[in-house]
């Protein structure tokens, strides 16, 4: 389907104008007729009222001739295409339709045949000329959409050191920068590094860090107008992490505006609630190729958090004031922690490690070396678990303290590694006493059940056949069976003589022996402690039920 574009004519000759006017199919030609024209100065108005792709004029008019009227449009309009007709074949007329990009010039007479030709040549014109800026104005969007993307990887190979590396390199950031609408010329410029505070017992869902890093996101673009302390650039660093760069004409504006940012930041991501963001802050450079080093010290200050816990804003220049810049890394010991797991006390274990960590905290250590001490521990700790006879195996299922402790970003997070292990081996150990407590509940069951007819049997005995002391087995057995061990041989003897007592009819002094019981009468009193009535009443009750039965 071809295109209709609009043309205005203008010619102050009357018969040329309806001739032309009437003569021309313009739809088949392509082309909406929007306006008749009898002088260039009529012809600008029409031209400004309907805007028409062409203008197909006379040189010669009045009060605005052709070549006035085509200087108008092409410094007005430039888009619009201009014809011009004359009867005079002057060069001149030629080399100022030139100069105002007139795009044909045809003298008269024109013939109706050289006119649609020249229509059709002006509609290909304007078809290659709307192809064209369709496809600049889908590159324009192009361009737009990956601006953003463009734009990230510009900065992060200047903060990266990768536009420092040549100088063929450096101009063509530079060019890039230019791109971005970028500059940097400040003589002050400063790094900050803003990072989520992941949290050790996160329970939300798996795309949760990205969800926070979004919202983290939308805070900094809302924060990015802010007067005062903007930001003259932020973006998102390839390992997750924002990064943001502070110009300003003095150093210490551009280090005071980056921390008013970064604990506006904080404070509005602890508001929202959800997660809490850490921030460090490198000393000012004075060109845009050292904003790898500002960026490299915001990473290290970042990094403070470890001590420091979440939520912190920390600026590399005091790291220097503190006693971790000594290096100093006396070995802190581990044995409240490890005793009290081989004691079997949970909570003493909690708060034996809570105590470890807070002396790591107030002895100033750097990340590394509170990583060192705290990887030790957790060594020490499945060490004292080897010696209890558990396997590292059975800790360390579905879990990687080592990497917990290696990736954590606070010592909160290190110390929730270490005390997911110290649990696990309490769990352990709780398991196996369990297991000891119903095996040993149960042997002593069974050495009961084949020994009850012993007259002489004790709790000393029984005990010896489980290889267990007394108090302990008194304290298991009766959490085990819910009963004493008195309790338990009572019972298994008088079942034994209801046994008997509906089995014959034996004498009660016989059955008595029979289940450990030397007096009858003793046995009898017991039996109706026992069963609520006499031997001799059970016995009779039986019988009642058995002659009912026949």
């Amino acid at each position: 389907m071809l295109a209709v574009y609009r043309i205005a004519i203008a010619d102050d000759e009357a018969t040329v104008r309806d001739g032309m006017r009437d003569r021309i199919d313009w739809p088949r030609h392509g082309f909406e007729l929007v306006a008749v024209c009898a002088d260039g100065q009529e012809a600008m108005r029409a031209v400004e009222q309907h805007r028409p792709d062409v203008v197909l004029a006379d040189i010669c008019m009045p009060f605005v001739d052709g070549l006035e009227l085509a200087g108008g449009i092409s410094e007005r309009f430039p888009e619009t295409r201009v014809i011009l007709l004359t009867g005079y074949d002057r060069i001149d007329y030629a080399q100022q339709a030139v100069r105002h990009n007139v795009s044909d010039f045809l003298l008269k007479p024109i013939t109706p045949a050289e006119l649609r030709a020249v229509l059709d040549r002006a509609r290909r014109q304007l078809d290659e000329d709307s192809e064209e800026r369709r496809r600049r104005q889908v590159l324009l969007e192009q361009l737009e959409a990956s601006m953003p993307l463009f734009r990230e990887r510009t900065l992060n190979a200047i903060v990266s050191g990768e536009s420092a590396r040549t100088g063929r390199r450096a101009q063509r950031v530079q060019r890039s920068l230019q791109l971005c609408g970028l500059s940097f010329d400040d003589p002050a410029l400063a790094v900050a590094v803003i990072d989520r505070d992941d949290q050790a017992n996160d329970e939300r869902t798996p795309e949760q860090p990205e969800i926070d890093a979004m919202q983290l996101e939308e805070i900094l673009a809302s924060m990015a107008g802010d007067p005062g302390c903007a930001p003259a650039a932020w973006f998102r660093t390839g390992d997750g992490p924002f990064a943001a760069v502070f110009g300003a004409a003095e150093e210490e504006h551009a280090v005071r505006k980056a921390t008013e940012f970064c604990e506006s930041a904080v404070s509005r991501v602890k508001d929202a609630g959800g997660f809490t963001v850490s921030a460090g802050i490198g000393l000012p450079v004075d060109r845009v190729s050292r904003l790898a080093r500002s960026f490299r010290q915001a990473r290290e200050a970042l990094s403070y958090r470890y001590r420091a816990g979440g939520g912190s804003v920390t600026e590399f220049r005091d790291l220097s004031a503190t006693p971790s810049a000594s290096g100093k890394n006396d070995t802190l010991g581990t044995d409240e922690v490890t005793l009290s797991v081989k004691t079997a006390d949970r909570e003493d274990t909690k708060r034996a490690i809570a105590a470890f960590v807070h002396t790591l905290r107030s002895a100033a250590r750097t990340a590394s070396a509170a990583q060192t001490e705290l990887l030790r521990l957790l060594v020490d700790l499945l060490q004292a678990a080897s010696a209890l006879s558990i396997e590292s195996d059975e800790i360390l299922r579905d879990v990687s303290p080592f990497r917990g402790i290696l990736e954590a970003r606070t010592l909160e997070q290190a110390q929730s590694a270490v005390e997911e292990v110290a649990c696990r081996i309490h769990d352990a150990i709780e398991a196996r006493r369990a297991n000891r407590s119903r095996q040993l509940a149960l042997d002593a069951k069974q050495f009961i059940d084949t020994r009850y007819s012993d007259p002489s049997l004790q709790l000393a005995d029984v005990c010896r056949a489980v290889g267990a002391g007394s108090s302990y087995f008194s304290e298991v057995f009766k959490r085990e069976t819910g009963g004493t061990f008195l309790e338990y041989l009572t019972s298994v003897r008088m079942e034994a003589a209801k046994s008997l007592m509906c089995a014959g009819s034996s004498p009660m002094y016989e059955i008595a022996e029979a289940v450990g019981y030397r007096d009858p009468h003793y046995f009898s009193a017991m039996f109706k402690r026992y069963a609520g009535v006499t031997p001799t009443q059970f016995r009779k009750s039986i019988a009642g039920v058995a002659g009912e039965r026949v």
